[in-house]
């Protein structure tokens, strides 16, 4: 026999009105505590202090907004980089040249060898800074300028990526390297200012990546970068009718096309890879090929001979610096493969394509 039994008349009607009432003062002590946890979150991001005591983060740091600083953004490479991440809306593009550009990004002129530079890096609180080389700046101010930004950036905690443009030149030249280099090959002898410049930008960059291991630091070094619209020193000279060139020799060159240069630097930046990269396009030429694809003159000169011409007014705006001058004796081939296997970036055009195309040819 089953026996019911009611309520007794004696148990509180409260009970569940207070259990309920507890619950809903529990749900409301947590909400209040999640409020402050997050207002304590954003006081601290406003208020980081690094080991000096001092403030390297003067506001809250949203990561979902990507704010991206170009040093070098005048430069035909920088603006056409620029134009290309001002298509993402949801990125913040800010542009640091020493001449005045008209890019479509917040633009600020100042020198990159100076205290001013350093100061707007750490106002500006980037995210990821793309370190160019800017048009007039001399060779000797490269890694001075290098080494002001990373300091700025040493400073910072919103940083997570650094990619560094720099350029074959690194590996020297000299009759004495192999026909191929690899990444790590360097040439033992005298150097040019501006290879010399390269190798104490580069090592800066290294000793930063071992203080900030927080921070992905890409380098990329360019083969020499040929194309119509680009004005450098050697689409200058090679788009000569009469090219002058050092008798006896005929160098294997490898080049990078404009476009490619550009989208390098997009690669790197969507797929951050820590590591030196040499990039360039795929294939090898001589300079005598190179010259009859664009179906121009050469004019083969005595070396002291060649050097005196292009150091004069006889190739007005055209001459070539040092470093180009030894390129075109002893020439220089790399071997791309980390480019793709590890970076994983393959040119649009091989080397003849470049060629043609920076002769504004199609065949």
């Amino acid at each position: 026999m089953v026996t019911s039994i009611a309520p007794s008349s004696s148990t509180p009607t409260s009970a569940p009105v207070q259990r309920a009432s507890s619950a809903t003062s529990s749900a409301s002590t947590r909400r209040l505590s999640g409020s402050s946890s997050i207002a304590c979150c954003t006081m601290m991001a406003s208020t980081a202090i690094d080991g000096t005591g001092k403030r390297y983060l003067d506001r809250p740091y949203t990561p979902h907004v990507e704010r991206i600083l170009v040093t070098g953004a005048a430069t035909w490479t920088g603006a056409g980089l620029v134009r290309r991440l001002s298509r993402h809306a949801d990125t913040t593009i800010i542009g640091i040249d020493d001449i005045k550009t008209h890019i479509p990004a917040v633009f600020h002129q100042t020198r990159l060898d100076t205290l001013e530079f350093a100061n707007r890096v750490v106002d500006l609180a980037p995210t990821t800074v793309i370190h160019l080389q800017t048009v007039h700046r001399a060779t000797s101010t490269i890694p001075i300028a290098t080494q002001t930004l990373l300091g700025a950036l040493s400073r910072l905690s919103t940083v997570r990526r650094l990619i560094i443009r720099s350029d074959l030149a690194a590996h020297g030249t000299s009759p004495r390297l192999p026909s191929v280099l690899a990444t790590e090959t360097r040439s033992t002898g005298d150097s040019a200012p501006y290879e010399s410049a390269l190798r104490d930008m580069e090592a800066s960059a290294g000793s930063f990546t071992e203080e900030r291991p927080d921070i992905t630091v890409t380098i990329l070094r360019f083969a020499p970068i040929f194309g119509e619209a680009i004005d450098n020193a050697l689409s200058r000279f090679l788009t000569r009718r009469v090219v002058p060139t050092i008798l006896g020799y005929d160098p294997r060159l490898q080049f990078l096309h404009e476009d490619d240069a550009v989208r390098v630097l997009e690669h790197a930046l969507a797929h951050p890879i820590p590591g030196t990269f040499d990039v360039a396009a795929d294939g090898q030429t001589y300079l005598s090929r190179t010259l009859r694809l664009g179906r121009r003159i050469p004019r083969p000169l005595p070396e002291r001979c060649f050097r005196r011409i292009v150091r004069t007014s006889e190739l007005p705006a055209s001459g070539l610096p040092e470093h180009l001058v030894r390129l075109f004796r002893h020439g220089r081939v790399v071997d791309p493969r980390a480019r793709t296997e590890i970076l994983g970036f393959r040119p649009d055009r091989n080397c003849r394509e470049t060629v043609l195309a920076g002769y504004g040819r199609s065949s």
